[in-house]
């Protein structure tokens, strides 16, 4: 049986429930998110029941794996590194066309906290304008109080979508973006990033947690210190300002969802994690 959220408090009284029948997990956070609300509901207590139930843990990359033997309740072999599945890929048969209105579209996407460091994105976009007119940015999530992130920034282009979103307005913007931006003060994994690859859409990261790892490895954008609006700046502009370099990003994604990321690949690693929890 494999649990999937550990953010349920009763999910530990089912797999004691199971008894001898094998048991994985995945970790999506090793450590809570600060200021992540949503996440913090459920005590970390239940959370650490289900691990030391377990016969099997999933994280999502190499440092995350680190971590996770030095923090989790349970041995280190037991313990794996699997990628983050996209939670969200193009629709079967759908065609999208980027507009032709001379815009490059810059996009903030997720649930949003203070760790997501939209604050810094913000207060990045005067800088990107004054160089890159043409840059628009769509922020494009709910969370927490949007003003809670806009700290002293003002500027022209930018457009807030403070919601939930459908899947299908999440694959058109995915589809019609030109970048992806994640700001990140601190990360574990990101979903936004891992769509993006499967959406072949270029990003500018942070060097915290499994992003920058993800980013460098595939080669599918720029990596930027946390916490450094100039940076974030300097790296928007130089993407947007360069077709070739943002045509390479893209072309590297596309093909990082082919190859190490693929449905296939990953399903093939999770299946052979399987047998040898069984067979241990």
């Amino acid at each position: 049986v494999h649990f999937l959220n550990e953010g349920s408090a009763w999910n530990w009284l089912v797999a004691a429930s199971l008894k001898d029948i094998p048991k994985v997990e995945t970790v999506h956070d090793v450590v809570p998110h600060p200021e992540d609300t949503s996440s913090r509901r459920i005590p970390r207590y239940f959370a650490n029941a289900l691990i030391k139930r377990s016969d099997g843990i999933i994280v999502h990359g190499e440092k995350l794996r680190v971590d996770a033997v030095r923090l989790l309740p349970i041995a280190g072999p037991k313990i794996y590194s699997i990628p983050l599945v996209p939670p969200l890929r193009p629709p079967a048969g759908s065609v999208y066309e980027k507009p032709n209105d001379g815009r490059f579209r810059l996009l903030f996407y997720g649930r949003i906290y203070g760790y997501k460091g939209l604050r810094y994105l913000l207060e990045a976009m005067p800088a990107v304008r004054a160089s890159a007119p043409n840059v628009q940015l769509v922020v494009a999530g709910r969370g927490d109080d949007i003003s809670k992130n806009m700290g002293s920034s003002s500027c022209d282009g930018i457009e807030f979508r403070n919601r939930y979103l459908t899947l299908r307005e999440s694959a058109q913007l995915f589809a019609e973006s030109d970048l992806l931006a994640l700001p990140y003060t601190e990360a574990s994994q990101s979903g936004p990033l891992m769509t993006a690859m499967a959406f072949g859409l270029p990003v500018v990261a942070t060097d915290v947690g499994e992003l920058s790892s993800v980013t460098e490895s595939t080669g599918m954008g720029l990596v930027v210190p946390p916490r450094n609006k100039d940076a974030l700046a300097a790296s928007i502009i130089k993407i947007a300002l360069d077709d070739n370099l943002r045509r390479q990003f893209s072309e590297s994604a596309a093909k990082a969802i082919n190859h190490k990321y693929s449905r296939q690949q990953i399903s093939a690693e999770v299946i052979d994690l399987y047998q040898e929890v069984m067979r241990n």
